[in-house]
C-alpha cells in the first residue's frame, strides 16, 4: 500500500547506485544513477558528491 502511494523520485535507485559506486561496480552504479536522474529530473544529485554525477555525464 505504501509503495503505491509514494512519489517515486529516484531515491532508491540513487542509493543503490551510490553503494554500487563505492563498491567499484561502475556499470551498475551508472545504470541506477541514470534512472535516479530521470525520475528526479536531476534533483537526486543536488548537494551530493559530484563523482556520482560525473559518472553519468561522461558521455559514454
Amino acid at each position: 500500500m505504501f509503495a503505491a502511494k509514494r512519489h517515486d523520485m529516484g531515491e532508491v535507485e540513487f542509493l543503490i547506485g551510490r553503494v554500487a559506486f563505492e563498491r567499484g561496480d561502475l556499470r551498475k552504479a551508472k545504470e541506477q544513477f541514470i534512472i535516479a536522474n530521470a525520475k528526479s529530473e536531476g534533483r537526486a544529485f543536488e548537494a551530493k558528491d559530484e563523482r556520482y554525477r560525473l559518472l553519468i555525464d561522461d558521455g559514454s
